[in-house]
């Protein structure tokens, strides 16, 4: 699911040269609905300022299915002008990516390093989570991380 009907017809070609199967929706991330829970949820270099960015992994987390993952990647703060938006609002930090996915336990959150185009090195941010397969909120908060911090 995607805004752009350019990115998911990139994701349809790859997927044919993959030999793989997708279905791909275009729709606008704040508002869409998913009409089934997921195994895995990925949110990609999806920077949206504070209050649709809570709505954005409201609706993500909602579209997890019990045992399901949400993947998330996106730019850290610390990248700020090296790589990603110009507005640190729109950036991530490992506290921003805790609060976010309050209910799902935290099996990875790790800043990762790369080198920008022009040299410089920049951060960008991974997180794994995992909704309970009974499909409860994990109750033990942000310490129930495990793998890198």
């Amino acid at each position: 699911m995607d805004a752009s009907a350019v990115g998911l017809g990139q994701a349809e070609q790859r997927a044919r040269q993959m030999v793989v199967s997708i279905t791909c929706e275009r729709a606008d991330l704040r508002d869409w609905v998913a009409r089934t829970a997921y195994d895995l949820v990925v949110l990609a270099n999806v920077h949206m300022p504070p209050p649709d960015r809570e709505t954005l992994f409201k609706i993500a987390k909602a579209a997890v299915a019990p045992g399901g993952h949400l993947y998330v990647v996106g730019h850290h703060v610390e990248a700020l002008g090296l790589a990603g938006p110009p507005d640190p609002r729109l950036l991530y930090t490992e506290e921003i990516l805790t609060g976010l996915t309050t209910g799902l336990r935290i099996e990875q959150l790790r800043r990762v390093e790369h080198r920008a185009d022009h040299g410089a090195v920049g951060a960008d941010i991974a997180l794994f989570a995992t909704r309970d397969r009974t499909g409860q909120p994990d109750e033990r908060g942000p310490f129930a991380v495990s793998g890198t911090r």
